[in-house]
């Protein structure tokens, strides 16, 4: 039986990947995060919240943003999510 850990850790793995090839831009990254989202919280989802999550993520890291570096900021998003 696998390990909690090994398992959550290989499921963030494949989300960065997955996003990697269909992330292309913020547009794509904001359209991923929201449903990555609204997936997590089901019927708690706001939609105000998402948007300032969103907006955050983005905001604190500019220098990913710049380099269009997708996969990390997916695993920013991840991260967040795991806590």
């Amino acid at each position: 039986m696998k390990d909690i850990t090994l398992f959550l850790t290989e499921q963030l793995n494949l989300n960065v990947n997955e996003a990697n090839e269909s992330i292309k831009d913020e547009k794509s990254f904001r359209e991923y995060a929201e449903a990555k989202l609204k997936e997590i919280h089901g019927d708690d989802y706001d939609e105000a919240k998402a948007k300032e999550t969103i907006d955050g993520i983005l905001s604190d890291n500019k220098e990913l943003v710049e380099k269009e570096d997708w996969g990390a900021l997916v695993g920013v998003l991840n991260k967040g999510i795991v806590k």
